[in-house]
């Protein structure tokens, strides 16, 4: 993975252009889905990375998603065990400024931390 943080040369404090907002959410999506290749992780991490990637994609069709630090955090290859409290800060925030996706519940219910604790689906 690139360990370039900041491709866009900008100044952290400031929020992002449209496009930039774009460049960063594709890019968190990106690292995502490299630790989440990670067969160490454990399963509430993977729930929480899985979670911050429905919430981002979503909150992209508003013209928001991860801030310049989260953007960073989740790049960060040498700290990729501080990714899913990452994840879990993007999920929280971005909560609060955006409608609920509804993939974010099917996430949450199919997820593997769930196995064996949820009943299974009455049919």
């Amino acid at each position: 993975m690139n360990d370039i943080i900041d491709p866009f040369g900008t100044d952290p404090d400031q929020p992002f252009t449209a496009g930039q907002q774009a460049t960063a959410n594709g890019l968190a999506l990106t690292s995502i889905r490299h630790l989440l290749t990670n067969p160490k992780m454990a399963d509430l991490d993977k729930l929480a990375l899985t979670r911050a990637a429905i919430w981002i994609a979503h909150s992209d069709g508003y013209g928001s998603g991860v801030t310049y630090d989260e953007c960073k955090g989740l790049r960060d290859t040498r700290a990729t065990e501080k990714a899913p409290g990452v994840a879990r800060a993007i999920v929280l925030r971005l909560s609060k400024t955006v409608t609920a996706p509804d993939a974010d519940a099917l996430a949450v219910v199919r997820s593997d931390a769930l196995s064996g604790i949820l009943p299974d689906d009455p049919q």
